[in-house]
Parts: structure tokens; C-alpha cells; sequence
């Protein structure tokens, strides 16, 4: 085997090497993304749960006994905090980036309606006869 032999191997294993090295952490960025955006939106959902369980009870306690378990001021509070939580398109926005416009986005968007509509139920909460 001659020099440029050597040179010419070393070369080839260097890109050969290079390629598949790329294609590696191309691969685990990918997954890492995947994973931190699953964390964000349960994160986000836990947030939206938190605010709209404290709506209801009040709601509910208020409907049933006349008794508010949250003042004015609190009640306004978690409803703005809630509306905006639903309205913020950032989650969605970076849940397309990663995923594409594709089936996870749509069951995102599925459940963000589901859960607005359930919010409306709620912040009209009233009383069945």
C-alpha cells in the first residue's frame, strides 16, 4: 500500500466517520426537541387543569351553598390568567415546528378546544332546574 493509498483511506474513513457522526446528533437533537416540547405542553396543560379546577369549585360552591371560595379579585384573576393561557400561541407554534402541521397538532388543537368549550360551561355555570 502506497502513501496516497493511506491518504486516500484515512480520507474516506474520515467522511465516512463525519457522515454518520452528524446523522447521529442530527437524530438525538431531534428526539431532545421532541422531549422538551412534551414537557412544555404538560407543563402548559397542568397550568391550564390548576386555574380552570379553581374556577369550577368556586362556581360550583357558589351555585350549591352560596358560599364563594375565591373573591372577586382572585376569580377575575385566574379566569385572565386562564384566557390567556388558551389564547398563547407559542406552545402551538413550536409543537408545528417540531412535528409539522400533522396529526399531533391536530389532537393539540382538539383538546384546546375541548378545553375552551368547557371553560365557557364553566364561566356560565348555572344552576339545572
Amino acid at each position: 500500500m502506497n502513501a496516497i493509498e493511506v491518504l486516500l483511506s484515512g480520507l474516506t474513513g474520515g467522511i465516512v466517520a463525519t457522515v454518520i457522526s452528524n446523522f447521529y446528533h442530527y437524530i438525538a437533537e431531534r428526539k431532545k426537541l421532541r422531549a422538551d416540547i412534551m414537557f412544555e405542553i404538560i407543563g402548559y396543560i397542568d397550568d391550564i387543569y390548576s386555574k380552570l379546577r379553581a374556577i369550577h369549585t368556586d362556581t360550583d360552591t357558589r351555585l350549591t351553598s352560596r358560599i364563594r371560595e375565591l373573591t372577586n379579585q382572585e376569580y377575575k384573576h385566574f379566569s385572565r390568567e386562564l384566557k390567556d393561557l388558551l389564547n398563547n400561541q407559542k406552545i402551538k407554534v413550536k409543537l408545528e415546528i417540531i412535528y409539522g402541521k400533522g396529526k399531533a397538532c391536530t389532537k393539540f388543537n382538539q383538546l384546546i378546544a375541548f378545553i375552551w368549550d368547557t371553560t365557557l360551561i364553566v364561566w356560565n355555570g348555572k344552576l339545572s332546574d
